[in-house]
């Protein structure tokens, strides 16, 4: 509603309520003939797994904007939301927002400021909730996967948690959009983001009886900022130059852990204040170029390092992150009269992927039977007294456990892909109106057509599906591919 041409309310209330099911069931046998399409012809079942779950969710949200003269705006949000898949005593969680902004394009001061269109401050400030992945949680559960004399047998799983509430993250930004000229758009905008109450899975000791309890232990802080830069570089009446360019950045910290004890799992490791997702990997330190075999550091009580050829000797470091510290993307266009080409690219910087296919077609000999990879450019094989090479004397059966997990297998996955290029091409209406066409178009475009990397894989990234940013060896390459288009409109 408006009132006296510079006031501005608008308010709302809602409520939602879902309830989901699923149900899922697989069968696999083995030794089906050519041909066979049942599972009838199969020579012996191989597996058999279910699963059935249920998940409710209501809520009751609130939203109210005030904008005062086009200048001074202000907005607050409430809301709260219950599911089934927390304890009756947390199942409810409040969340709320509130933000405002401020049109200094539209002050007095700015009037005579021609080539700012418009310049904007905004901020805000709210949390948001996150609840389990499972249905089933906050449950005392029991597993029937055993059987004891061919009869199901149910073992305790999963300690219960009646306290178990939701994960809550609380957010802060603040940001500037700007117009300049009538052909520049920029925005930044600066986050800060603290999320606590994580839901994570304690593992238990045998003498209780259960594998694991889910608890809200943990906190991560996450903050960076993100640009948006889009001019219109050339803009004629035949002739036409879009560009988009966005770069964000993000830093991450873990504040809180379990009774505050360091974790190392999958050769990473998670300790309070150390970035998440960090590497943690024994350094490898290259070739002995006198004999040929594989050396690792040694990191000494006084900060300083020696080298060791005996892996079991070696110290294991903090080398980096899997999560990047820069990513982006780029997309421009061109228009000439009734032609356009358009690209897009993306980009990312400073993560490192750890390439576990290496550890098999990378063994300097450990298994005789593969295939190797082939060394790719600047990497050459010790042969020699006094060869420098990266990598070590290969010989059958392995060489002083080069193979060994470290950080040799550890790489930059940084790249630079273009991901899409577009030519087409607008047939003039004055050529195809006698056909009865209204508007027809013909494009070739083409996906996937190179990236830049200095990662050794397939690609940096693909491979990382077992959620530890690993590359595994049964990758398959993403394809190119190209395809040729006509739209037509009658």
């Amino acid at each position: 509603h408006i009132f006296n041409n510079i006031h501005s309310v608008s308010a709302f209330l809602g409520y939602e309520y879902s309830d989901s099911q699923f149900e899922k069931d697989d069968v696999t046998g083995r030794g089906i003939p050519q041909g066979g399409e049942v599972l009838g012809v199969s020579t012996s079942p191989y597996a058999t797994k279910g699963e059935k779950s249920e998940t409710a969710l209501q809520a009751v949200y609130f939203n109210a904007n005030y904008t005062y003269n086009d200048k001074y705006m202000g907005q607050f949000s409430y809301r709260m939301d219950g599911s089934s898949q927390f304890g009756s005593d947390n199942r409810y969680g409040s969340f709320f927002t509130f933000g405002g902004a401020w049109s200094i394009h539209n002050e007095d001061f700015m009037k005579d400021i021609e080539f700012v269109d418009q310049l904007k401050l905004r901020a805000s400030y709210g949390s948001i909730g996150n609840n389990p992945a499972s249905s089933y949680d906050y449950m005392s559960l029991y597993s029937l996967a055993t059987h004891y004399n061919g009869i199901p047998a149910a073992f305790p799983d999963v300690l219960g948690n009646p306290d178990l509430s939701w994960e809550k993250c609380y957010e802060t930004n603040i940001a500037i959009d700007t117009r300049l000229f009538d052909r520049v758009n920029f925005s930044i905008d600066y986050y800060h983001k603290n999320t606590s109450d994580l839901l994570y899975a304690v593992p238990l000791t045998s003498i209780t009886g259960y594998t694991k309890q889910w608890q809200n232990i943990g906190a991560v802080l996450n903050q960076g900022f993100e640009i948006t830069f889009s001019p219109e570089i050339i803009k004629t009446r035949d002739f036409t130059w879009d560009l988009d360019f966005n770069l964000g950045y993000n830093k991450s910290e873990i504040k809180e852990l379990y009774e505050g004890k360091t974790q190392i799992t999958g050769g990473k490791i998670r300790e309070e204040g150390v970035a998440l997702d960090t590497w943690y990997q024994y350094e490898w330190a290259g070739v002995d170029m006198y004999t040929g075999v594989p050396m690792w550091y040694i990191q000494n009580a006084d900060g300083t390092k020696s080298l060791t050829t005996d892996y079991a000797k070696a110290s294991r470091e903090k080398l980096g992150s899997s999560n990047p510290d820069f990513t982006g993307g780029i997309m421009t266009r061109f228009t000439y009269k009734d032609f356009s080409l358009s690209g897009a690219f993306s980009f990312v910087s400073g993560n490192k992927i750890y390439h576990y296919a290496r550890e098999f077609y990378d063994n300097d000999g450990y298994y005789v039977t593969y295939n190797s990879m082939k060394l790719k450019d600047g990497w050459s094989r010790w042969e020699k007294p006094g060869d420098i090479a990266s990598h070590p004397q290969a010989i059958a059966g392995g060489n002083n456990n080069s193979k060994k997990p470290s950080s040799r297998y550890l790489e930059d996955a940084s790249f630079f892909r273009m991901n899409n290029l577009t030519l087409s091409y607008s047939i003039p209406q004055k050529m195809i109106r006698k056909f009865g066409v209204k508007y027809a178009n013909v494009s070739l475009s083409g996906e996937n057509l190179f990236c830049i990397t200095n990662f050794s894989g397939v690609d940096p990234e693909l491979g990382t599906g077992n959620g530890n940013s690993t590359a595994n060896p049964d990758v398959y390459p993403m394809a190119r591919k190209f395809f040729l288009g006509v739209n037509l409109t009658f």
